[in-house]
C-alpha cells in the first residue's frame, strides 16, 4: 500500500480566500494526496472544517482550536475508511485509525506549543496517546527539530529549542518512531 501524504502549517484558514487557495493548490498537485495534515488552522468545529473540504473530495476530521490559535485538521480520501478518532481539548493533537483493504493503521497530527514548559509537557503527553504496537504515521508542526542546523532558523535558535530537541528525541525513542527527514 502506498500513501501520498502531505503536512502543512497553514497559519489560519479562517479566511475564505485562503481556504480556497489551499484547495486549489492541493488539487493542482501532480498527485492529490491521500492524507493531508494541516496545523494551526484556527478551525473551531468539525462542521467548519467539513464545509471547507468535503466539496473537494476529502473527508475531514478536526481537533478544534480557537479562532486565534491551534487547531488541527486531517483530510483523507476514499478508499481510506475511518475506524476511530481521538482529539485533545486544545486543538493540538488528532489521532485517526484507518483501514484500507484489511490493513489497519493510524495517523496522528500534532501542533506543539511554541514555548516551554508547555511544549515539553505536550510532547510527554503525546507519548501516552500513541501505541508503538500500532503502525502509525506521526506528522505535524513539532515547533522543534532534532538537528538545529537543519532548521530554517539555523543554529542561532534560543537555547530552549535545544532542550526541546532532547524532548522530541525521547518521544520518538519511547514510541519506537523513525524520523524520515
Amino acid at each position: 500500500m502506498a500513501l501520498t501524504i502531505l503536512t502543512l502549517n497553514v497559519n489560519c484558514l479562517r479566511d475564505n480566500a485562503k481556504r480556497a487557495g489551499v484547495l486549489r493548490w492541493l488539487q493542482a498537485l501532480p498527485s492529490v494526496p491521500d492524507v493531508v495534515w494541516l496545523q494551526e488552522t484556527h478551525c473551531t468545529s468539525l462542521p467548519e472544517g467539513q464545509t471547507s473540504f468535503l466539496s473537494a473530495g476529502f473527508e475531514c476530521s478536526v481537533s478544534p482550536g480557537t479562532a486565534r490559535s491551534a487547531g488541527c485538521i486531517v483530510l483523507f480520501r476514499p478508499p481510506l475508511s475511518l475506524e476511530a478518532s481521538w482529539t485533545d481539548s486544545d486543538g493540538r493533537f488528532l489521532r485517526l485509525d484507518f483501514s484500507f483493504r484489511a490493513i489497519r493503521f493510524r495517523v496522528a497530527s500534532i501542533y506543539a506549543p511554541y514555548r516551554n514548559p508547555e511544549r515539553h509537557l505536550f510532547l510527554a503527553h503525546v507519548t501516552h496517546n500513541l501505541d508503538p504496537g500500532t503502525p502509525t504515521i506521526l506528522a505535524g508542526d513539532f515547533n522543534t527539530v532534532f538537528n538545529r542546523s537543519l532548521d530554517r532558523c539555523g543554529s542561532v535558535v534560543v537555547d530552549t529549542f535545544r532542550e526541546s530537541s532532547a524532548a522530541l528525541a525521547r518521544l520518538f525513542k519511547e514510541i519506537c518512531y523513525e524520523d524520515i527527514w
